[in-house]
């Protein structure tokens, strides 16, 4: 997939980027009886079909891949982790000694490898990229962790704005209305990367503690009336657009 995206930039052809979210539920909504490569690739070219011009603007970028590399082993690893803790615990009450010690030896050596994962991602970030510890640094409450999720999304995507951005990740509003007596409550699509918004849940979580801007908007809005939560996604939101601006600002000073 990378290298056909990479000549399909080297001859200027145009790309676009698709929810994967999105582009399930277009499928189904065919309403084929048949579930194969050919009638997914036919159903995905009747969706390109709908699309303008002007929405082909995704374009290939080896730093994002890069950067995707590392990150997509680090989510692996820690899935395993968390998978084979629990595995642990299920069995405690059916002792192997051979194979518990087994299992210990393969969990601690998967916690050492996505240490040293995150530590060469993060160098590797900060050589691509130097600035990113200025981010670091003025944004409180963002970590190495998000940053490595959100960088890759802003580099393959340099055409798209900002709101395009906050929706791919599943931070816009979802409305959900039927005729004049039907409705639910607003809530964020989560069409996106859940671990993204997971990463972005839990560095609002901290700069409410460590950020006198995110807490002054946090404070602000409970008492203009908010549920807590919808002020804690415009917290989310502000954080994501100030990385956001703060990263390009500073690919266009390079």
């Amino acid at each position: 997939m990378h290298i056909l995206q990479k000549l399909i930039q080297e001859h200027n052809f145009k790309q676009v980027m698709i929810n994967p979210y999105a582009m399930s539920h277009y499928l189904k909504h065919l309403n084929s009886r048949k579930k194969d490569d050919v009638t997914d690739s036919k159903g995905i070219a009747k969706f390109i079909q709908t699309l303008n011009l002007s929405e082909f603007r995704t374009v290939f970028n080896q730093d994002e891949k890069t950067l995707r590399k590392y990150t997509s082993s680090i989510n692996l690893l820690r899935k395993l982790d968390t998978q084979l803790r629990n595995f642990i615990h299920s069995q405690k009450m059916n002792p192997d000694l051979f194979l518990d010690d087994l299992l210990l030896s393969l969990k601690s050596k998967i916690s050492e490898v996505k240490k040293n994962l995150e530590k060469e991602a993060k160098k590797i970030l900060i050589d691509l990229f130097p600035y990113v510890e200025t981010i670091n640094k003025e944004i409180k409450g963002v970590g190495y962790a998000l940053l490595l999720e959100l960088i890759p999304i802003f580099l393959k995507s340099r055409e798209y704005n900002i709101k395009q951005l906050q929706s791919f990740v599943g931070l816009s509003p979802r409305v959900f209305e039927s005729g004049s007596s039907v409705f639910k409550k607003n809530c964020v699509s989560k069409c996106g990367d859940s671990l993204v918004r997971k990463l972005l849940y839990l560095s609002t979580i901290s700069a409410l503690r460590n950020n006198e801007i995110i807490k002054q908007k946090y404070v602000r809005l409970i008492e203009s009336g908010k549920p807590s939560m919808i002020a804690l996604v415009a917290c989310m939101s502000h954080l994501f657009r100030a990385v956001y601006y703060k990263f390009n600002k500073g690919l266009v000073n390079v």
